[in-house]
């Protein structure tokens, strides 16, 4: 799911230091597309090798190339330059100020989720935490209660209990919303129940990262109790859940009915396939090379980009952990459920799973200390958890500061020179707050905090700007050797796929979460 950087923040540090603001768009989005070949048609062997250069040191160094080359009055050796993003471009802020300090004098990183890991199932601990202290235990309750069903029901192969509740959701075969979940079905029953049934449960979680109780989540957890107090006079609101307090079918149907009306007002449209259509019949007739299939290649192009991008090298799973009693997801929400999407949608090159070592292993990940660097948090952010500011068990919970360091200077001790906003989610200091569940732009910050953080990174290059020298920076490339595909000898994006989707293309991308891709980050020079 894409969600959006603005000027706000990045504009009012570049007006206050009289900078010129670049919005910078990422390859292989937006309009920062290769061309189509003739012969170009949605297959996993003919995606992967379209994506072949699609790797986070390429966008580093197509930034790096972009400094040295841009314009001579501004060039990188007489003019600091400052590299603003929040999420993975906030990532990339960071990693480029360590990369090529030579370019990039400053960086601000906002939830920079720079510790890449496969399985991220501490995504969700703030979801639990939240749910625990905001007064939801019936809902989560409910929500642990349903995932023992399902867990069972998949165990079992229980197909009748699956595709009951299933029914429940998408309504009669035919019908909008049926048509929706199943117009990409691949004709494997129990893949195809998994799938819709990943699809339907995650979609409560898919705008938390943004606003948290406010978002789809609360709305589910209070229209639960809705449901229940419309169906049984003697209903508690205030009772441990549905599960609780009903037989199990009457539950289930509760739970059924909110879920489709979530699924129904998300969908537009224009995203409802038409009656007798499956994604195979949309995707093969077009040529993309074609004017008149252009925009719908582009579209479909972009909506992949991102999971090429998971799938190969950056990871972060948002799963379920069936050890643990207290996960919000069924255990069908796992790695190995993410590795068949990737299959199906890039072919067997990525049944190896995302290839994170080299950049984990170059850049430090969450262990990371560059110079001139601010890290900014939100404290109930999922993604803090694979940032320098996580608080997860296996993190080095280095201590937090806002003493800014000298120019050029690491923060001693290990410490972390940045603020974790109290309350704010993900990227609480960039962005401007709009409407809760307006699917046509995901909320963002700023949020009450926000502006300490804004201070204390204006001071800092108040600190930084004046002590900028002259100095040569080297044309050469600092791209890694054989970097430029990005992924290993045993998960190439080169590889053909022979997998489960060989004449098919993209599934639809399970909203468990939705990973911030920015397009554009800023980067902006004094």
């Amino acid at each position: 799911m894409e969600a959006y950087l603005t000027t706000g923040a990045s504009g009012s540090f570049a007006e206050r230091f009289n900078g010129l603001l670049i919005l910078w768009e990422h390859r292989f989005y937006g309009s920062s597309l290769p061309t189509f070949s003739s012969d170009f048609s949605f297959t996993p062997s003919q995606l992967s090798t379209y994506f072949a250069h699609h790797t986070i040191e390429q966008a580093l160094e197509d930034v790096a190339v972009f400094a040295r080359t841009f314009n001579a009055s501004v060039h990188p050796s007489t003019t600091p330059w400052v590299f603003v993003g929040g999420s993975y471009p906030g990532a990339r802020a960071a990693w480029a100020r360590l990369r090529n300090p030579d370019i990039f004098h400053a960086s601000l990183a906002s939830s920079a989720v720079v510790q890449l890991q496969e399985n991220f199932w501490q995504y969700f601990l703030p979801v639990e935490r939240s749910m625990d202290e905001q007064g939801w235990q019936n809902c989560s309750s409910d929500m642990r209660s349903f995932n023992s069903w399902v867990n069972d029901a998949i165990d079992k192969q229980n197909a009748t209990a699956v595709d009951n509740w299933l029914g429940r959701v998408t309504g009669a075969e035919g019908t909008a919303l049926w048509r929706y979940f199943h117009w990409d079905d691949e004709g494997d029953a129990w893949l195809d129940r998994k799938t819709n049934m990943r699809a339907a449960v995650g979609v409560v979680f898919q705008d938390f990262q943004y606003v948290g109780m406010d978002g789809w989540l609360g709305y589910f957890c209070n229209q639960l109790q809705l449901e229940a107090a419309g169906s049984s006079r003697n209903f508690d609101a205030n009772s441990t859940g549905i599960f609780q307090d009903f037989e199990l079918d009457s539950a289930l149907d509760i739970h059924a009915v909110v879920i489709r009306e979530i699924w129904s007002n998300l969908l537009t449209q224009d995203q409802i396939p038409p009656v007798g259509v499956n994604m195979s019949d949309v995707l093969i007739s077009r040529d993309c090379s074609s004017l008149r299939d252009q925009s719908f290649c582009e579209e479909t192009i972009n909506n992949l980009s991102w999971q090429w991008q998971v799938c190969s090298e950056f990871g972060a799973f948002q799963v379920g952990n069936a050890s643990r009693p207290e996960s919000l997801l069924p255990k069908i929400e796992s790695v190995d459920s993410w590795i068949e999407d990737c299959v199906s949608y890039f072919g067997n090159g990525m049944k190896n799973g995302p290839n994170i070592a080299p950049l984990n292993d170059r850049y430090g990940g969450w262990d990371m200390n560059p110079s001139n660097v601010m890290w900014n948090d939100g404290e109930f952010d999922p993604w803090r958890s694979v940032t320098p500011h996580s608080t997860t068990d296996l993190a080095p919970k280095r201590p937090t500061t806002t003493d800014i360091p000298g120019n050029g200077t690491a923060p001693p001790d290990n410490d972390v020179f940045g603020f974790v906003v109290p309350g704010g989610f993900h990227c609480p200091d960039l962005g401007d707050v709009v409407a809760v569940r307006d699917t046509s732009r995901p909320p963002s910050g700023p949020v009450s905090g926000a502006n300490i953080a804004h201070t204390v990174f204006i001071n800092a290059l108040a600190k930084w700007l004046p002590d900028f020298v002259e100095h040569d920076v080297s044309d050469a490339s600092t791209m890694p050797p054989g970097s430029a595909g990005g992924a290993s000898s045993s998960n190439s994006g080169g590889s053909t796929s022979g997998g489960q989707n060989d004449s098919g293309a993209e599934r639809r991308v399970i909203p468990v979460v939705a990973a911030m891709v920015a397009m554009a980050v800023a980067l902006w020079v004094i």
